[in-house]
Formats: structure tokens, sequence, C-alpha cells
């Protein structure tokens, strides 16, 4: 029985690189993917929780707006502090 040389060569090399990008890739889009699922869950959760505020007259429409429009202008002025 004769041995067999084992040829490597570059394409073997960036082919295996490739398919390591390849498997990362899809495991950030699976983290991705299950970080939307909890931000859109817990959206859902607030949207409820404000339904449920306003329907036991515990605050008003009106005032879950302003308050909300406050906290978007904190927000947005964090933001542009941040990028200056």
């Amino acid at each position: 029985m004769t041995p067999k040389k084992i040829v490597t060569n570059q394409n073997t090399k960036e082919s295996n690189s490739t398919d390591e990008l390849f498997n990362a890739m899809q495991k950030i889009g699976s983290v991705v993917e299950a970080h939307d699922q909890v931000l859109f869950q817990t959206i859902i959760g607030i949207n409820i929780l404000q339904k449920i505020l306003i329907d036991k007259n515990i605050i008003t429409i009106e005032e879950l707006t302003k308050i909300a429009e406050e906290e978007a202008i904190k927000f947005r002025d964090k933001v542009e502090d941040i990028i200056k």
C-alpha cells in the first residue's frame, strides 16, 4: 500500500474560511432574530399596559402622549450629545 500525499492548496483554505464565515453569519442572524422577537414582545406588552392604564382611568391618553413626547425628546438629546 502506498501512502497518499495530502495536498493542501489555497482554494481549500479559502473554502474552509468561507464556511466558517458563513456559519458565524448564521449565528449572528439567529441572535438578531431572537433580539427582534424580544423587542416585538416588549412593545406588545407596553401597549397592553397602556391600554389597561387608560381603561382604568389611571392615566389619560393626553397625559400618556405628553410623557412619551418628553421621553422621546430626552432620548433624542442624549443621542445627539453622543454623536457630537
